[in-house]
């Protein structure tokens, strides 16, 4: 409902800002001041139906995290390049060999 609430008032202040210059043009400043407040108005209204529906979903904030922030909720490591080394600080092949150059 406020999604719909949202979406009708979004419109009906772009069409407030479209129709201050055609106002301002042709009847003059004192319409124009009132075109400008009415479009204020609704888009005031359109933050509160995007508050209000964000308060009953309950995904304030939620679009804002990462994959890294998502990683580490779940109790896991941010996901990090892989740069070819182990824990040792060697890299793979490196570790696969023995200190005279034989695989073991």
């Amino acid at each position: 409902m406020f999604k719909i609430l949202r979406m009708i008032c979004a419109v009906i202040a772009a069409a407030c800002a479209v129709a201050c210059v055609v106002v301002a043009v042709i009847w003059g400043s004192i319409p124009f001041w009132g075109c400008l407040a009415g479009g204020v108005f609704f888009f005031a209204l359109c933050l509160l139906f995007k508050f209000l529906q964000e308060d009953k979903e309950g995904t304030a904030g939620e679009s804002a995290l990462s994959a890294g922030s998502d990683a580490e909720q779940r109790g896991g490591e941010p996901a990090e390049k892989d740069s070819g080394e182990n824990d040792t600080g060697k890299t793979d092949r490196e570790s696969d060999t023995d200190a005279d150059g034989d695989r073991g």
